[in-house]
């Protein structure tokens, strides 16, 4: 089995193959707003030449206790129906760790759902598991009482600071790197606001998904603003008071995690202070471990 890394033409095939494997993934313009408004690294998982299975690593920081690491996240992984059960998938994860290391990066995060074969081999790679909530509205989530929407303004980057206080969080250094990854998104965005705060949404024509809010708590505008106008409402967030505001306005919830595995460990100690001798990945959500890393406060639109 061999793994190729960003060999010429490869995106045509990587998109195609995507696109077989998850139909109506997207197009050349949303691979290029993934993958190369900066730089990532994209493989194809060969036997014999022929191709079995694909993914990518984007890179992003992120803010721990005392400092910034560089992260690689696992994003765009596929393999197809007839190479299922050869090990493709653990072979792209271990590539993925050592491409993130060879980057520059401490981290590999992945996202994945409870239910996602995915989800079970990053476990057995020993993972570090943070839980989180994919949250969405279903025919019984009743409208709630409305509270009125206008355009917003920023600066968000400000007003971020008071949220992530306390919490692991991606790093955005100025309002130009914040906007870009929320608002100048390959789907149009919005800046709305109502009288709990600002929040980003992602307006289609069928439903609304909440990019990022200001604050925990800005969820039931968005929310009556698109079951009012016959949309289905999506959020994603790895605080469970956002789960529980969620739960109690109707929404339903699919279990989630965003895993954590090792990449460097010379770099994640310089970025926590950690003196502690290593364990295992899984340590780093374990609060009863000298290596964990503390809450994690991450939204939907942080993941891409």
């Amino acid at each position: 089995m061999d793994v190729l890394h960003n060999p010429p033409g490869l995106e045509a095939e990587y998109l195609a193959s995507l696109n077989s494997v998850f139909p109506g993934w997207g197009d050349e313009r949303k691979l290029h707003w993934f993958f190369q408004r900066t730089p990532a690294d994209l493989m194809l998982v060969k036997k014999q030449g022929k191709t079995l299975a694909g993914s990518a690593v984007c890179y992003r920081r992120v803010r721990l206790p005392k400092g910034e690491v560089k992260v690689g996240i696992m994003t765009g992984s596929w393999t197809l129906p007839e190479a299922r059960g050869q090990g493709c998938f653990a072979r792209i994860i271990a590539e993925s760790v050592e491409l993130t290391r060879r980057a520059g990066g401490a981290l590999l995060l992945a996202f994945v759902t409870h239910d996602n074969a995915s989800r079970r081999q990053l476990e057995r790679a020993g993972s570090g598991m943070v839980p989180s909530s994919y949250l969405f509205s279903t025919p019984e989530t009743p409208v709630p009482t409305a509270l009125a929407l206008s355009p917003g303004q920023g600066p968000l980057l400000d007003l971020l600071s008071r949220r992530y206080r306390g919490y692991n969080h991606f790093a955005y250094h100025d309002e130009a790197e914040l906007q870009a990854n929320f608002l100048a998104r390959f789907e149009p965005t919005e800046l709305r606001q109502d009288a709990d705060g600002l929040s980003v949404l992602e307006v289609k024509p069928d439903n609304v998904l909440q990019q990022l809010a200001i604050h925990p708590g800005v969820l039931t505008g968005p929310l009556g603003f698109a079951l009012s106008t016959g949309r289905r409402f999506f959020v994603y967030s790895t605080r469970p008071e956002v789960t529980e505001l969620a739960l109690r306005l109707g929404l339903a919830r699919k279990e989630g995690f965003m895993t954590l595995l090792l990449a460097d460990q010379e770099r994640l100690r310089a970025a926590t202070g950690i003196t502690a001798p290593w364990e295992d990945s899984s340590h780093l959500t374990r609060p009863d471990s000298l290596w964990y890393l503390g809450p994690w406060d991450v939204q939907s639109g942080d993941r891409t």
